[in-house]
């Protein structure tokens, strides 16, 4: 049994999702890729485009509120190491998300330079 790109969009991101083609060697199209994120009882829902930061709904404790980003990585929701938290900077990656670091590299590079 295979699964569409359409019906792998339907299954929200998480670790698990994110080890189990990992484990089977598959590498999603974009269009697979699922607008939500769970971790627990936290969800992030991408909404909206930002250049190299787009921004997300987070839903958490029954509260929602919008955020971006570099704030989901900088709250630590995605800490380095921890099997979540390669799993979500994977999510935010594959929704145009850039890290600060890269950003900062990009813009000190002079365009006009040969």
């Amino acid at each position: 049994m295979s699964l569409s790109a359409k019906q792998l969009a339907l299954i929200p991101e998480s670790e698990l999702k994110h080890r189990i083609l990992a484990a089977a060697g598959v590498e999603p199209p974009p269009e697979a890729i699922s607008h939500q994120f769970d971790i627990g009882d936290i969800s992030l829902f991408h909404c909206a485009e930002n250049g190299p930061n787009p921004v997300f709904v987070l839903r958490q404790d029954g509260c929602t509120r919008s955020i971006l980003a570099d704030e989901i990585i900088d709250a630590r929701i995605a800490a380095p190491g921890i099997p979540s938290g390669n799993a979500l900077r994977v999510y935010l990656t594959r929704w145009g998300w850039v890290p600060r670091k890269q950003r900062e590299a990009s813009e000190a590079v002079d365009p006009t330079a040969d």
